[in-house]
């Protein structure tokens, strides 16, 4: 892997893993069940997001 595509990687995974932390803390924060569920699931989507990249990663 070249030195740009590792860069695009390791945005990515700041990119998800940034996504999930404004997640988590939003959801913290909500007073609406409903909301703050759809928050959980999207935290959970970020974080699968994140384990696939690096999860591809591994596999090199």
């Amino acid at each position: 892997m070249t030195q740009k595509e590792l860069l695009y990687v390791e945005d990515a995974l700041n990119h998800a893993k940034f996504l999930k932390n404004m997640l988590s803390s939003s959801s913290k924060n909500l007073k609406s069940y409903e909301l703050r569920n759809e928050t959980t699931h999207f935290e959970e989507w970020a974080a699968e997001i994140y384990n696939s990249i690096y999860d591809l990663l591994c596999e090199e």
